[in-house]
């Protein structure tokens, strides 16, 4: 009997080991899936999240003024464009500073 009760406890304690591995494989694979794309335009995720929520705030802004253009189509003649212009600009740039770190810092000397 005290046999079966210590295969028991191994079993368990495998088994706890596994789901423990298995947790931290899928938190690792979790963590992949939001550290990835950041990464890939050289920013940690908060860099990433403060650059995307920063150009979506742009955005809704330059849509407001769409909207309140189209009814009063004297107003924010350019606000939007002006908007998506900057953004693009602002966009392209960073790209370029993280193909080319070296060219650019150069560029600015």
């Amino acid at each position: 009997m005290v046999c079966q009760l210590r295969g028991i406890g191994r079993a368990q304690r495998d088994l706890e080991e596994f789901l423990k591995i298995k947790s931290q494989s899928l938190m690792m694979k979790t963590w992949r899936l939001f550290c990835q794309h950041p990464a890939s335009v050289g920013e940690s995720y908060l860099q990433h999240w403060r650059a995307a929520c920063t150009f979506g705030l742009c955005m809704l802004v330059g849509g407001i003024a769409c909207l309140v253009h189209a009814v009063f189509p004297f107003l924010y003649v350019r606000t939007a464009s002006n908007r998506v212009a900057a953004l693009h600009a602002r966009m392209i740039t960073h790209r370029a500073n993280i193909a080319c770190p070296r060219d650019s810092a150069e560029r600015e000397a």
